[in-house]
């Protein structure tokens, strides 16, 4: 049997290497991305448009974006990602990185929430010139 893990596992790599189609399968159709507030994409993308909308946005802003050591941990249908990011910003070129936790939901085996949460939004900004 495959766990939530196993399946946040799979859908980091194909997220990581490009291969955005078929990781979009392994999200529900009424999918739910929640990002802070505080930063200019911030807010709820809602369903397969919003998941779609996040991305186009968020490679608009980033222009490298790679994960360093991944550590998981699962609980009753959800996986907390906790990892340390390193991005180049379109905008400015400037690098940031930053301890990222990201929690995901999984319904009927497809992922129906991420809410994600930066350690240092103020080193967001900057590195976006906001």
């Amino acid at each position: 049997m495959t766990t939530d893990t196993e399946r946040l596992k799979t859908f980091v790599g194909l997220m990581n290497s490009g291969r955005f189609d078929t990781a979009r399968e392994m999200v529900a159709e009424n999918v739910r991305i929640e990002e802070p507030d505080a930063i200019p994409y911030g807010g709820t993308f809602t369903g397969l448009a919003g998941f779609d909308e996040f991305r186009r946005i968020f490679a608009a802003t980033w222009r490298r974006w790679s994960d360093g050591p991944i550590w998981y941990a699962e609980n009753e249908g959800t996986v907390v990602k906790l990892n340390v990011i390193t991005a180049v910003s379109r905008a400015t070129g400037q690098e940031y990185t930053t301890p990222l936790a990201e929690f995901f939901t999984f319904t009927d085996g497809k992922i129906s929430r991420i809410v994600i949460f930066y350690q240092d939004v103020p080193g967001f900004l900057k590195a976006i010139g906001s």
